[in-house]
């Protein structure tokens, strides 16, 4: 998933907390730099999944 040119609103990964999934959305324009997070990782509330560079819209 590291280079993949994102939109705003557009989903990045999906998050299961407590037996539902919440899908995680791109904030804006940009590129995934990096994902800090694997399949099946626990992580704490604020714990950021990925990085994306901000780019501005084309």
């Amino acid at each position: 998933m590291p280079g993949t040119r994102v939109e705003p609103e557009q989903p990045l990964l999906v998050l299961e907390a407590m037996k539902m999934e919440v899908v995680v959305r791109a904030p804006a324009h940009g590129v995934v730099t990096d994902v800090l997070v694997t399949p099946g990782q626990q992580i704490d509330a604020g714990t950021p999944p990925a990085v994306v560079a901000r780019e501005e819209a084309a």
